[in-house]
């Protein structure tokens, strides 16, 4: 595939995440970044791809918080290239198959976005904050895996 093929795939993928609305998703059923991370499981590419997917929902459901502004494209930026980067572990050595992996990678981003958001916005009731001690140690990990990653 051309990379500009794959940036517009990308591109799409994306838009549609910030455009659809999140599945709403109960987050007890979901495996977190600080979960798989300290599971002690092999990290291969498949794991590093899960947890840059959650990455990526993580960063876009925090955008979905904030106001215009610097910190509200940082968070869109990360989540945008924590998506680009779980695409390309995804589909390593098995370029047929990026049409279909980019929309299950669809599908997956909406229901990690969805989680991370529902614990924001249940914190946000609750107490006025989005940042619960699960969001905060997703942040953490997630920020971490950004400064190793780009």
């Amino acid at each position: 595939m051309k990379s500009s093929h794959l940036k517009s795939v990308l591109s799409i993928i994306f838009c549609s995440i910030v455009i659809v609305s999140a599945n709403k998703s109960e987050s007890s059923e979901f495996k977190t970044v600080h979960e798989f991370l300290t599971s002690g499981q092999e990290i291969d590419l498949f794991t590093t791809a899960q947890v840059t997917n959650r990455c990526s929902g993580l960063f876009g459901a925090v955008a979905r918080f904030l106001p215009s502004g610097g910190e509200k494209d940082k968070s869109v930026l990360l989540s945008g290239k924590f998506l680009e980067l779980s695409f390309e572990l995804l589909t390593k050595n098995r370029m047929n198959a990026a049409e279909q992996i980019g929309e299950r990678m669809l599908g997956d981003i909406k229901y990690y976005t969805g989680v991370y958001e529902n614990e924001m916005t249940q914190h946000q009731r609750n107490t006025g904050s989005i940042l619960s001690e699960v969001i905060e140690r997703e942040l953490f990990w997630c920020k971490e895996a950004a400064n190793n990653f780009f």
